[in-house]
Order: C-alpha cells, then sequence, then structure tokens
C-alpha cells in the first residue's frame, strides 16, 4: 500500500531560505528597501523641481 504525502510547497522553500540562505535572505531585502529608497527620493525630487518651475512661471508673469 502507498502512502501519499502531501508537501507544501511554498514552506519548504521558506524554511530552507531561513535555514540555510540567511546572508542572501538580508542582501535581498537590504537590496530590495534601498530600491524602494531610491525610487521614493527621484520621486519626490521631480515633484520639486516641477513645482519650483511653475513658480518661476508665476513670477515671470507677475513681473511682466
Amino acid at each position: 500500500m502507498m502512502i501519499n504525502k502531501n508537501y507544501q510547497l511554498s514552506k519548504i522553500i521558506f524554511n530552507d531560505l531561513i535555514l540555510s540562505h540567511k546572508k542572501q535572505l538580508i542582501l535581498l531585502i537590504a537590496i530590495l528597501f534601498s530600491a524602494i529608497l531610491l525610487v521614493s527620493t527621484i520621486h519626490k525630487t521631480r515633484l520639486l523641481i516641477s513645482k519650483q518651475n511653475d513658480l518661476r512661471i508665476i513670477k515671470k508673469k507677475q513681473n511682466n
């Protein structure tokens, strides 16, 4: 008689990452965090540049 065992693949992968690849997992998290901060900083900078250009246009209109 055969016994069928069900393995949860996600649980196996998670345990493998936690137990044997801690350094790589920490590095991956750090890279993702850094990338998110970079995108956020670039977005905020572009918003500020756009606002600065709008203020320059308003100032030119007021001087003329």
